[in-house]
């Protein structure tokens, strides 16, 4: 992931939309900010489970969970804050067409396809809307879990 946060950088630099930071700047901050995110999420979840530990809140079976959910708390919290950082010098520029444009994209334009493609199929709505979010992502989900699988395989 450094080298691909390296070569952001550098197109932001290039591009001049990084607001006049260097590529070595942008850079150390995204990795200082998902170093701060991981640790903000790794205090947090230490939290709850002292906290919830002394009380006896958690049932053993799910204490083995909540260092998971971390991970997955640390993780969401820096790519939060990786595109943020990239997309802050853009920020002002935004005009209400295309956060609308955003929010449609995320939800009818990519939902409808799916739910027009599985008419007949039976499925609940439920399903329809599970699939619709969750499903088919487009060209960067083949590409990642084409490099997982030679990961797991290499």
């Amino acid at each position: 992931m450094p080298l691909l946060f390296a070569a952001v950088a550098a197109a932001d630099v290039e591009s001049q939309i990084a607001g006049g930071r260097g590529a070595v700047n942008l850079l150390l901050e995204e990795i200082g900010y998902g170093v701060l995110g991981g640790i903000l999420a790794g205090a947090l979840i230490a939290a709850i489970v002292v906290y919830a530990g002394r009380r006896d809140l958690i049932a053993c079976p799910w204490r083995q969970v909540i260092p998971a959910a971390g991970a997955g708390l640390a993780y969401g919290i820096a790519f939060l804050l990786f595109g943020a950082i990239l997309l802050e010098p853009v920020l002002g520029e935004l005009s209400w067409g295309l956060v609308l444009y955003a929010l449609l994209s995320l939800t009818i334009v990519r939902m409808a396809p799916v739910a027009v493609a599985m008419l007949g199929s039976g499925a609940r709505a439920q399903t329809l809307g599970f699939l619709g979010w969750f499903g088919p992502r487009g060209l960067a989900s083949i590409v990642f879990a084409v490099g997982d699988l030679r990961d797991r395989s290499g």
